[in-house]
């Protein structure tokens, strides 16, 4: 029996020398063409026009800056992004990007902005100054130069209007009562709901499902490092090629549409609800993506038939959003998703996002509905 043992101790020993050796040939190999094709995806970005006045190298400091963009784990929420100075996205202790706050005159009693989304608030692809946290800031100190006004912008890559709700809950919870509440949603309403088969969950939830089977249970430990390693995804990369299977059929019903405009609409009722309580005014706004944008440039047609899987449930979601008398009735309710149909020039970097002359745009649209709270206010704020 002694005899046995040895030799299978040193196959054993080989073997996982084998795939340890493996898995680092392919993280090297992966990571490579992971970047090589991030890199590839920013030159088309650029070549769109979507950054006609823009540096090309600008652009490429902005998105590789935004490719090393790290999170760490957040309580109620998942995640959130860690702290990070670079020079063009910066992010503070609390996991908030940079707003350029011209109207903050003293941090004294200001009034309070949180602005509330996921990448597209976050305005990924833009620099600090030219989000539209930034941007809305420069057009309320154009308009009202003496007021003293902080915009927070709380966007973050993957949170959906569910985990929004959460986030101003944790705020409310902590006592910093905002005075103003700027939600920008719809795109990751959908894509949340794609990626889980389920409305309303956040976009990681699948895989922190799994993760949270593992604690207590190794075998668990082991199945689930090994389906995220490199070798499982070299497995699956050589499956998908040799018998053009897909690794996932998302639910496109329907019914898939109907709960992702419900979800949505049942948080609004919720957020309607806690600023009557916490005396807040709050501004939801659909947001436009490439399918809802009426006269596409050639780039936005390629991507728009590249992520053209989204396209029937964002169509039937906003759609049924837009039909629901409660949705018609709601006063903080605005329907910006048509904002580009004049725009015949490249806006869109992909399907969702925005490049900077977007932001102006979008920031315009937000400012033409909330400045007349500051000038029915203007007394209230002022003392």
């Amino acid at each position: 029996m002694k005899s046995l043992i040895k030799p299978i101790l040193i196959s054993l020993r080989n073997t996982v020398l084998l795939i340890l050796i493996l898995e680092m040939i392919l993280s090297v190999v992966f990571n490579y063409n992971d970047k090589r094709r991030y890199d590839k995806n920013v030159e088309f970005k650029i070549s769109s026009g979507a950054y006609q006045n823009v540096d090309p190298l600008i652009v490429k400091e902005i998105y590789d800056e935004l490719y090393y963009l790290d999170t760490e784990w957040e309580s109620y929420v998942h995640f959130k992004l860690r702290e990070k100075s670079t020079k063009h996205n910066t992010i503070d202790k609390k996991g908030h990007r940079k707003t350029i706050n011209l109207n903050l005159k003293t941090p004294s009693n200001p009034l309070k902005i949180f602005c509330l989304g996921g990448s597209t608030m976050y305005s990924t692809g833009a620099r600090d100054s030219l989000s539209i946290p930034s941007q809305l800031s420069k057009l309320l100190y154009e308009k009202f130069p003496q007021r003293n006004i902080e915009i927070t912008n709380l966007g973050c890559h993957g949170y959906n209007r569910s985990v929004e709700n959460i986030q101003l809950q944790k705020e409310l919870l902590a006592n910093n009562i905002p005075d103003m509440v700027i939600f920008y949603d719809g795109v990751n309403e959908v894509i949340s709901g794609y990626l889980n088969n389920k409305a309303g969950l956040p976009t990681n939830a699948k895989l922190n499902k799994e993760e949270s089977k593992v604690r207590f249970n190794y075998v668990r430990k082991i199945k689930l490092l090994l389906n995220t390693s490199y070798t499982s995804r070299f497995i699956k990369y050589l499956q998908n090629k040799i018998f053009k299977q897909k690794t996932f059929t998302p639910d496109l019903s329907n019914q898939l549409s109907e709960d992702i405009a419900n979800n949505y609409i049942r948080n609004l009722q919720i957020t309607n609800a806690l600023s009557m309580q916490y005396n807040f005014k709050v501004f939801n706004f659909l947001q436009p993506n490439i399918y809802s944008h009426k006269t596409l440039s050639e780039h936005e047609k390629i991507m728009a038939k590249k992520n053209e899987y989204y396209k029937r449930l964002y169509i039937n979601s906003y759609d049924l959003i837009l039909e629901n008398d409660l949705i018609k009735k709601d006063s903080t309710f605005h329907n910006i998703s048509n904002a580009f149909n004049k725009n015949t020039e490249t806006i869109y970097t992909d399907f969702c996002h925005i490049a900077e002359k977007g932001n102006t745009i979008i920031s315009k649209n937000i400012f033409k509905f909330i400045q007349s709270y500051f000038e029915k206010n203007i007394e209230t704020i002022d003392n």
